[in-house]
C-alpha cells in the first residue's frame, strides 16, 4: 500500500467484471455505503490495469477512490494523492490551452495553479516553455531546473535547457544538457536534442558531429522537416 492511501475496506472479488466494463455495480455502492461513504450519482470508473486496479472518481464529492485486487478480494481506499494529481492534470491541460492561443498571463496562472495543488514536471517544463515565449529565458530555465529536481527521469527539460542556451547564444553550456536530454528513460520523441546538438555542432563548424546529429534525428522522426532541410542545407555547404 502507498503512503498517500489509506485501506477503507474490502470486498469480493466479483465486481472486477463491471469495474472492467467502467461501470459501477449497485452492489459495490451499497458496500460504500455500509461503510459510510455515500457517493453521488456522478461516478466515473476508470481502468488504471485491467483485472487488478481501477479508480472510482465521486465528481461531486471531489474524491477518488482506488480499487486494488489482492488475492481473492478487492480492497477499496482513499486515495487523496490520486484526486490531487487529476486536479492538477486538468489545470495543465487548461494551461496549454491558453498557451496554445498566445493567452500568456492566463496560461501562466493555471501552470502555477497545476504546480501548487500537485507538481509535476511536466508543469514545470511548460511554464518554462510559456516564459520562453514571453522573453523570460532565465526563469524558462529555472523551471526546467525544477522540473528535472521532481522528475529526473523526463528528457523535455533537459533539452529546452539546451535549446533556451542557444537562444542566449552559450552554445558549449547547452551540449551537457542535450546530451543528458538524448539519455533520458522518459522522453518521446528523441529526435528534438538531436538536432539541437546538430544546431551546436554546426556553430562550432564540427561538420561531421553536425551531419550525424541531423541523420540521428530523422531517424528518430523520419518526417521531421526541419532536420531534413538542416541536412540538405549542410550537405551543399560541403559540398
Amino acid at each position: 500500500m502507498a503512503a498517500d492511501e489509506m485501506l477503507l475496506f474490502d470486498v469480493e472479488l466479483s465486481y472486477q467484471t463491471d469495474l472492467n466494463r467502467g461501470t459501477l455495480p449497485d452492489e459495490l455502492r451499497q458496500a460504500f455505503k455500509k461503510n459510510k461513504i455515500v457517493l453521488s450519482r456522478n461516478v466515473k470508473v476508470s481502468i488504471e490495469t485491467e483485472d487488478s486496479e481501477w479508480l472510482i472518481v465521486d465528481k461531486d464529492d471531489d474524491r477518488i477512490y482506488t480499487v486494488k485486487r489482492a488475492e481473492d478480494r478487492l480492497n477499496i481506499y482513499d486515495d487523496e494523492i490520486a484526486y490531487k494529481k487529476e486536479q492538477a492534470l486538468f489545470c495543465w491541460q487548461d494551461a496549454l490551452e491558453h498557451q496554445q492561443k498566445g493567452e500568456f498571463s492566463d496560461a501562466i496562472g493555471l501552470y502555477l495553479k497545476s504546480i501548487e495543488i500537485y507538481p509535476t514536471a511536466e508543469a514545470h517544463t511548460y511554464l518554462g516553455w510559456t516564459y520562453s515565449m514571453i522573453g523570460r529565458g532565465e526563469d524558462a530555465i529555472e523551471e526546467c531546473r525544477k522540473a528535472i529536481r521532481v522528475d529526473p527521469d523526463f528528457g523535455n527539460p533537459y533539452n529546452d535547457i539546451g535549446a533556451y542556451l542557444i537562444e542566449m547564444g552559450e552554445y558549449d553550456a547547452a551540449i551537457p544538457w542535450l546530451e543528458q536530454a538524448t539519455r533520458a528513460p522518459r522522453y518521446e520523441p528523441r529526435a528534438y536534442p538531436h538536432m539541437n546538438l546538430g544546431r551546436v555542432w554546426e556553430h562550432r563548424f564540427e561538420w561531421d558531429k553536425a551531419m550525424a546529429c541531423y541523420k540521428r534525428a530523422l531517424y528518430e522522426m523520419p518526417d521531421y522537416d526541419a532536420a531534413f532541410i538542416a541536412l540538405r542545407r549542410l550537405k551543399a555547404k560541403l559540398n
